[in-house]
């Protein structure tokens, strides 16, 4: 993956470093982080849209894959942080 994003708690650069991810979804999970898949729509490429569920709270949110190399490119989750630290 080469951008992952969750609105303000990872962006910018943060997004860009795979190294941190393990650890970040780790303290997530955690933390009580839970998101549900509510809808996807396939868009134009290898674009897509998706809703997650976060305690009642919709996230709309975006992605996009390399369906040549079989891996996403970009997966961003919308504006609401969810839990935060300790």
């Amino acid at each position: 993956m080469t951008r992952y994003s969750q609105t303000p708690v990872r962006m910018g650069q943060q997004a860009r470093d795979r190294g941190s991810l393990p650890g970040f979804l780790r303290l997530r999970h955690e933390q009580g982080d839970h998101l549900t898949l509510v809808s996807l729509t396939k868009n134009s490429g290898g674009n897509f849209g998706f809703v997650l569920d976060r305690n009642g709270t919709p996230l709309p949110s975006k992605g996009a894959v390399d369906c040549a190399a079989g891996r996403f490119i970009v997966f961003s989750i919308g504006p609401n942080p969810g839990p935060g630290p300790g």
